[in-house]
């Protein structure tokens, strides 16, 4: 009990930390960031007809709806970011913990937020990276997600969680709906692309510069 506590305790810091980043750079956050942006959206989408009901899941000072110039849906979870955005729908929100009811969504559109997240960055912490570390199935049918083991560790495997957001995206996408996204490619790794493939279907692989980014459609639901 006091090891899931301590867990959830280290996940709520990590939040709170990215937060208090992002609302400390609202302010210079477009100059800096616009032409970055802008370069990854007409990477990414490349002149694609979005219609329907759309999010921006991560959605910062709304550049995206900028770039589109359409008025879509906005979540964010830091307030300054928002206070920033002149677009008309704009949410306050956890990616992780989405405000809305299943099968909703036409598109969702995510760029460069899933690295950010505390289930991705738990994932990656001495396991992608990580020189002493191996990683393998998860084939107890234990827990969701893989394993890894140090080989140092006599052979002790940990389980490791599934990214949460792909569930949430899931469930408010319509069926045989978008989801698009990039990852900071210095931050990617092929197991997150396993971890897509199991509630979607990869239609694309993009190269956005830095990052890589995926054009996927929603496996039908049960």
């Amino acid at each position: 009990m006091r090891k899931i506590e301590n867990m959830k305790t280290t996940v709520n810091t990590k939040k709170s930390n990215i937060k208090n980043k992002y609302n400390l750079s609202a302010d210079f956050y477009n100059s800096r960031y616009r032409n970055i942006q802008y370069e990854k959206y007409a990477r990414m989408l490349n002149g694609m007809k979005l219609n329907g009901v759309i999010l921006d899941l991560g959605s910062g000072t709304g550049m995206l709806s900028e770039f589109l110039d359409k008025e879509i849906i906005c979540v964010d979870f830091s307030i300054n970011m928002l206070k920033k955005s002149e677009n008309k729908y704009r949410i306050l929100g956890d990616a992780e913990k989405l405000p809305f009811k299943n099968n909703v969504f036409d598109i969702v559109l995510s760029f460069t937020l899933i690295q950010n997240l505390p289930d991705f960055s738990r994932r990656n912490a001495n396991i992608y990276y990580g020189k002493h570390f191996q990683c393998f199935p998860n084939i107890s049918g234990k827990a969701p997600g893989f394993s890894v083991k140090s080989p140092e560790s006599s052979g002790k495997l940990r389980s490791f969680p599934e990214i949460k957001v792909f569930k949430e995206v899931r469930r408010i996408l319509k069926s045989n709906s978008l989801f698009i996204l990039t990852i900071l490619r210095k931050k990617y790794d092929g197991n997150v692309k396993k971890e897509l493939e199991k509630d979607f279907f990869i239609l694309k692989e993009v190269d956005c510069g830095e990052d890589i980014g995926f054009i996927c459609r929603v496996k039908r639901h049960k």
